[in-house]
């Protein structure tokens, strides 16, 4: 499977799973950005038998967490799915530069990271300026 199919795969996935299990505990009347059952079979139909059977195993594992953990994931999900599609770019992109980083560069990273978050407020907006500042600069330069 190509990466770009895999990535589309993944966010059926997601959405699959998320659809049907909404569906199968839904107890208020659907909102209009659900998805229909008809819609969920048709996403159902276009899946390859191994793309349904990796979704089956997905959908046993998830229904095998405790509530607290499926809620907390489905409560991601619909976060995820409310993000503008710049914001979710810019998130896969942060986390394949982060997949791509050695262990060593994690933990680098993550020293750095608690060292900015022990910053005065003050300074980390200043540095964060700063930042949006070089980036719509280096943008017009590119």
């Amino acid at each position: 499977m190509s990466h770009s199919s895999r990535r589309d795969f993944l966010r059926s996935s997601v959405f699959l799973l998320s659809g049907l299990f909404l569906a199968q505990n839904a107890r208020s009347q659907e909102s209009p950005s659900s998805p229909s059952q008809d819609d969920l079979k048709q996403q159902w139909e276009k899946l390859s038998e191994p793309e349904k059977t990796e979704l089956r195993e997905r959908y046993l594992k998830f229904k095998s967490l405790s509530p607290e953990r499926q809620k907390r994931i489905l409560e991601r999900a619909q976060k995820w799915k409310s993000l503008p599609e710049e914001d979710r770019l810019r998130v896969r992109s942060n986390f394949q530069k982060w997949r791509a980083m050695s262990p060593d560069q994690r933990v680098e990273f993550r020293r750095k990271l608690q060292k900015y978050r022990g910053l005065p407020l003050e300074k980390r907006q200043r540095m964060r300026e700063q930042l949006r500042k070089r980036q719509q600069r280096k943008r017009l330069r590119g």
